[in-house]
Order: C-alpha cells, then sequence, then structure tokens
C-alpha cells in the first residue's frame, strides 16, 4: 500500500540581524530589534532545534536558543549549514 504524509507547519517572519552592505553602526539597532522578535518566539515555541545558514538570519536565533538553554528551560540544538550561493 501507499503511505500518505501530512506536513503541517507555520512560517514566523522576524527582522534580519544585518543587511547586505549595512554599516556597523546602524546594524547594531538591527540587530537588537532582531534579537527582541527571537526570543519571545523561540521561548514560546520551544524549539528542539535551530536550522540556519546565514549570519543576517540565525545569530538572534541561536542567541535565543542558547539563553534557552542557559537558563536551563531546555536544550536547542543549533545546526548551522554552510552555504556559497552568494560568492
Amino acid at each position: 500500500g501507499s503511505v500518505s504524509l501530512l506536513v503541517v507547519f507555520t512560517i514566523h517572519r522576524i527582522p534580519r540581524s544585518q543587511e547586505v552592505r549595512q554599516s556597523w553602526s546602524s546594524s547594531v539597532l538591527s540587530s537588537l530589534s532582531a534579537l527582541m522578535s527571537s526570543v519571545p518566539l523561540v521561548f514560546r515555541l520551544q524549539l528542539d532545534i535551530v536550522l540556519c545558514n546565514g549570519p543576517g538570519t540565525c545569530v538572534p536565533l541561536c542567541a535565543a536558543g542558547l539563553l534557552l538553554g542557559m537558563l536551563g528551560l531546555k536544550r536547542v540544538l543549533i545546526v548551522y549549514v554552510e552555504s556559497i550561493c552568494r560568492v
């Protein structure tokens, strides 16, 4: 017989920490904004794993995941996949 698989997912959007060619000084504010969006999301979802492929989007999520672990609430596995797609 055949096997059917139903996959259900939700997409959550967070701001990027840093845009391409953004100045360092302005990236501090955008990184804080991204972190403030990421922490409540990660704490609410109680993630098991963060799978990421770029620092502009993954740094705040990884930081929030690490914070969850440091507070002893949950261990979050962080997996970074390097990609050469922008090279």
